[in-house]
């Protein structure tokens, strides 16, 4: 193979990679094969990026999942959770540093008494959030992409449902194809709206939205979909507790295999 100069071996895990495995799995299944370091990963610096081919990936890439960072083909935006086949056309852009899970042999061989894992990963690829289309104001872009970037993305912190870290102007400019200066406006826009709120070190979802939804259609709307946004970044949050879970799971049965082992070795004395 081909060395591929952002390329580290054995540096994420099953679920690290693919969270829709909490579905598949059993607690114990989780514990046992899902918290090993086993697939490579591939780092990208912000900027235009030519993906390479499949084969200086490693054997049998099938993906790329989306493990940190926001990517983006003008078309769709793909964020954390997101798998990608970046081969067949597009013009890509990293707007933010990436960490990239190559989903390959090391993946299909972890997973194979689960087939149906690595089919529903396929029929998830390049299935990102679409970037608004040009017509409209930059101001009015921007807001239909944080709405749609925190139905996808979002966290649940005490100021509200908050955006990826990662997305700062410099990101969004990319993704929208504006100049900072043009997005710093809009972003200054939304904030007099009370549309977007930035709580350092991230942007939140605006208290307008946060409001009874009384006021008049886009209040209601807003409204609605500040809820929309809320339950599902607590669904995320609760599959992230259920791993955690797992994670438990599996320290307690290597600790316990560890004392079996010393026990057998005392025993042989």
């Amino acid at each position: 193979m081909t060395a591929v100069p952002e390329l580290a071996e054995r540096a994420a895990t099953l679920i690290e990679a693919d969270p829709s495995l909490g579905s598949l799995l059993t607690m114990r299944e989780i514990a046992t094969i899902g918290h090993h370091a086993i697939l490579p990963v591939l780092t990208l610096r912000v900027g235009a990026w030519t993906p390479p081919a499949r084969a200086q990936l490693g054997e049998g890439t099938v993906a790329l999942m989306v493990l940190e960072g926001v990517l983006t083909d003008a078309a769709q935006v793909f964020g954390p959770g997101d798998a990608v086949e970046p081969w067949d056309a597009g013009e890509w852009t990293a707007c933010t540093p990436m960490r990239l899970a190559i989903i390959g042999d090391a993946y299909a061989v972890a997973l194979h008494p689960w087939p149906a894992a690595s089919a529903r990963l396929r029929l998830r690829s390049n299935c990102g959030t679409a970037v608004p289309a040009a017509g409209g104001t930059v101001p009015e872009r921007l807001f239909e992409l944080v709405w749609r970037v925190a139905l996808r993305y979002g966290a649940m912190t005490a100021a509200g449902v908050a955006l990826p870290q990662a997305l700062d102007i410099r990101a969004l400019g990319l993704i929208l194809g504006v100049g900072e200066l043009e997005l710093s406006l809009a972003l200054a826009e939304l904030q007099q709206r009370a549309a977007l709120d930035h709580e350092q070190p991230v942007w939140v979802l605006g208290t307008r939205a946060r409001a009874d939804g009384d006021g008049d259609g886009d209040d209601r709307r807003e409204h609605l979909l500040m809820r929309a946004a809320g339950a599902l970044a607590v669904a995320r949050a609760g599959r992230m507790d259920t791993f955690a879970v797992g994670e438990q799971l599996h320290l307690e049965l290597s600790h316990r295999a560890t004392l079996r082992s010393r026990r057998r070795g005392d025993g042989a004395e």
